[in-house]
């Protein structure tokens, strides 16, 4: 996590560099004007089009910034940086409207390129995105009818208009009239919009041509809500216990569809599984795609990758039992052997939905390093998983490792918010606490 948090420094860092170069060749050095009205609009927009820009990168799966900071949250400061550069956005349009009402081209560009951004962006916060809250109930009533009312296939490639947006915008920034003309100043512009139009271009045409193809060997209910999904590709890849991958299953049922998938198991000789919660259209459709369907994979992706030079508490909540799945199988295999102690702390509503229980009791059974404690929520003398619990396995670990143990979590949010401030209560903070987000 230290590392993850100096790689968010350094890339902040390194953006500051172009956004600062950009600033002065619009300034011209006339620094002392910057309370204008007219500059301060300029630095609003030029501040919104570099975040633009910067939210169009950060969605592109560009593999050097996914290995420091993990898919999950790159998407994650992909939004916040679009939901900054709209506000800036709105604050420039506003600066421009009332003190400077001339209309011109580079006003209808400016008003066409954040305009479509805008149609883009508060449909998407609702259907795709973790944006919206689900209290009060009302909201989070109308958010689950907008959800099932509209699909998740038609939102993304609404949602995929968003370089065309940007390139509008680049228009509109480079027909913007600078306080002194700089012949730099075009050249700045075109470096920072077209890398990350080119990466997104890579990312939506090319990538997909690259991807591993293959094949479903088999598709079988675990329970009434889970499925495990079998298949083999066509060339090996090499996925680290804990990572995802992007399938698309090319079947009429699926349609064309992309989602994240974590591996429940290492990928052996091309062979691979997955666990998929049943839960609307697309996964619903997978249980019913048979044998030799047709699936198309990107990846792998994730920084959930685990630390092996301490004690490690797992904490999992019913689906999130998968990239732990796949970490306690490559153990099994002796692949990827424990090193240190770990306790497995596995929250779900019943038996019935713990299809793996047995198998993390017979590996419990072999390996003094490994600790398996299920909850089971709505089972008759079941119980749930609370903060008491979660300090008295944190204790033990420390006491049998001799070192401060790491937290790694894969849930939903509200037990996430439950773990997590148990966690800052045993004095285990942001540097060992680490989690994978179900919504990327």
């Amino acid at each position: 996590m230290r590392t993850r948090q100096n790689s968010i420094l350094l890339i902040a860092v390194a953006a500051a560099v172009p956004y600062g170069v950009l600033l002065q060749g619009f300034l011209g050095g006339s620094w002392y004007t910057f309370f204008h009205p007219y500059s301060l609009g300029m630095v609003f927009g030029l501040s919104a089009w570099f975040l633009f820009c910067a939210s169009l990168l950060l969605a592109a799966r560009v593999r050097f910034l996914e290995r420091r900071l993990g898919q999950d949250r790159l998407l994650g400061l992909h939004r916040y940086a679009a939901l900054s550069g709209m506000v800036l956005g709105c604050l420039h349009a506003a600066f421009k409207t009332f003190f400077f009402p001339e209309f011109t081209v580079a006003h209808y560009t400016g008003g066409a390129g954040f305009g479509l951004i805008l149609l883009l962006a508060i449909p998407s916060a609702v259907v795709m995105a973790a944006m919206v809250p689900d209290r009060p109930v009302w909201l989070g009533r109308c958010k689950q009818r907008i959800r099932s009312a509209v699909r998740y296939s038609a939102m993304k490639g609404l949602h995929n208009l968003l370089p065309a947006a940007v390139a509008i915008l680049m228009v509109h920034v480079l027909l913007a009239a600078p306080t002194a003309e700089n012949r730099l100043r075009p050249l700045l512009i075109l470096a920072t919009g077209l890398p990350a139009l080119s990466l997104w271009l890579d990312h939506k045409v090319l990538r997909p041509l690259r991807a591993a193809r293959g094949t479903i060997t088999q598709v079988a209910a675990l329970s009434p809500s889970l499925l495990s999904v079998s298949f083999r590709i066509s060339r090996p890849l090499r996925a680290i216990p804990g990572q995802f991958g992007y399938f698309r299953v090319r079947s009429p049922r699926t349609g064309r569809e992309e989602h994240p998938l974590t591996f429940a198991a290492p990928l052996e000789n091309r062979n691979g599984e997955l666990v998929v919660r049943r839960e609307g259209r697309w996964t619903e459709a997978l249980a019913f795609c048979s044998a030799g369907s047709e699936i198309r994979l990107d990846g792998p992706y994730g920084a959930f990758t685990f630390d092996e030079e301490r004690p490690m508490l797992w904490i999992a909540g019913g689906v999130g039992i998968t990239p732990f799945c796949a970490r306690i199988r490559a153990a099994a295999q002796g692949s990827a052997p424990l090193r240190h102690p770990v306790t497995l702390l596995w929250s779900a509503a019943t038996a019935q939905e713990m299809p793996f229980r047995e198998e993390f009791l017979a590996y419990a059974a072999g390996e003094h390093r490994f600790c398996f404690i299920p909850y089971l929520t709505r089972e008759s003398g079941g119980r749930r998983l609370t903060p008491p619990d979660i300090a008295a396995a944190l204790r033990v670990l420390e006491e049998a490792g001799g070192a401060p143990c790491s937290v790694w979590f894969c849930g939903s949010r509200p037990l996430r918010a439950v773990v997590k401030a148990a966690c800052v209560a045993a004095g285990v903070f942001r540097g060992r606490f680490h989690y994978e987000d179900f919504s990327v």
